[in-house]
Formats: C-alpha cells, sequence, structure tokens
C-alpha cells in the first residue's frame, strides 16, 4: 500500500488524541476541506473506513 505522507502521518496521531476533526485542523491551521481530503487519503491508504479503525491500524504499523 501507499506510504503516508508527513502531514498525513501527523493528522493520525492528531486523530488518536479523541479530538474533533475541527479542533485538530485548527491547531495545525489547516482547511476543513483539506482536513476532509487528508482524512480520505489516510483511509484509503490505510485500507480503512473510519477514525478508529485508522487510529488502531496506524498503532499496529508503529505510526501512532
Amino acid at each position: 500500500s501507499e506510504a503516508l505522507t508527513k502531514r498525513e502521518i501527523e493528522i493520525l496521531k492528531n486523530l488518536s488524541t479523541g479530538k474533533p476533526i475541527s479542533a485538530i485542523g485548527s491547531s495545525l491551521h489547516v482547511s476543513q476541506n483539506t482536513m476532509k481530503t487528508h482524512l480520505r487519503n489516510i483511509y484509503r491508504k490505510l485500507e480503512v473506513s473510519g477514525r478508529t479503525e485508522a487510529v488502531v491500524k496506524g498503532q499496529k504499523l508503529l505510526l501512532v
């Protein structure tokens, strides 16, 4: 599968904190639409269907 970018890994780490996506976007100075794009890419690359699965898979792959 495709590797995650540094930014996608940064977002994945923030997902594991349980913060709302809007708060993660604000703290990383990323718009809501850009966050949606990053999340779509993360889910596609990790072959998961949501935030919880992405965090679990990220932990298994030692990204988080």
